[in-house]
C-alpha cells in the first residue's frame, strides 16, 4: 500500500502599511495559507491574488515593498480555521456578484449618474427622488466584509 505524503499547512498574517484612507488603521491585511516552504497555496487580501500580482511565497516576501517603495510586508504565522475562512470566502463571493449585479440594475434603470437622473431637470424631482430612494431600499446593497477575514484569527 502506498502512503500519501502531505505536507503541512501553515497560516500567515501579511501586512504592509499604508495610508489611512482604508480605515484599517493605516496597513493592508492578507491571511496567506502555504506549505512548508512558504508557497502559496490560497490566501484572501490585499497582497493575495489571482490575476498576475500576489505574493508566490510569504519568506520571500518579507522585507520587500509593498505599495510604496517605503511600505514593507511583514509576516506573523497565526492559527486560523481553514473552514471558516474558506465560508468567509465564498462569502465575500456571493456579496460581489450580488453587488455586481445591484450596480447594473442600477446602470440600467437610472443610467451613469443617479444624482443626474434625479436632479438634471428641476420639474419632478421629488418623484425622482422618491422613485430612487425607494429603489435603493428594494435593493440594499451588501455590506462589505472585505476585512472581517480578520475575526477569524485566534
Amino acid at each position: 500500500m502506498k502512503r500519501e505524503v502531505t505536507e503541512k499547512k501553515l497560516a500567515f498574517l501579511v501586512k504592509s502599511p499604508c495610508y489611512k484612507a482604508n480605515g484599517y488603521d493605516g496597513a493592508y491585511y492578507s491571511v496567506s495559507f502555504t506549505n512548508e516552504k512558504g508557497d502559496v497555496i490560497k490566501g484572501f487580501g490585499d497582497h493575495i491574488s489571482e490575476a498576475s500580482y500576489g505574493i508566490r511565497n510569504v519568506f520571500e516576501a518579507e522585507g520587500t515593498s509593498f505599495s510604496d517603495e517605503d511600505r514593507f510586508i511583514s509576516i506573523q504565522k497565526i492559527e486560523i480555521n481553514e473552514k471558516k475562512f474558506d465560508a468567509f470566502v465564498k462569502k465575500y463571493q456571493k456579496n460581489c456578484a450580488l453587488s455586481d449585479k445591484i450596480i447594473s440594475e442600477r446602470l440600467k434603470r437610472f443610467g451613469d449618474s443617479p444624482y443626474n437622473y434625479v436632479y438634471k431637470k428641476k420639474e419632478g424631482q421629488a418623484e425622482r427622488l422618491k422613485e430612487y430612494e425607494e429603489w435603493k431600499k428594494a435593493n440594499p446593497h451588501p455590506k462589505d466584509i472585505y476585512y472581517d477575514f480578520l475575526e477569524l484569527i485566534k
